[in-house]
């Protein structure tokens, strides 16, 4: 999906897959 900004936005939602993938 598109997020709010191009990077920053994009630190976020690596950490809430990543956080996904652990739990």
């Amino acid at each position: 999906y598109v997020s709010g900004s191009n990077f920053t936005g994009k630190i976020p939602d690596f950490i809430s897959k990543w956080t996904q993938l652990q739990f």
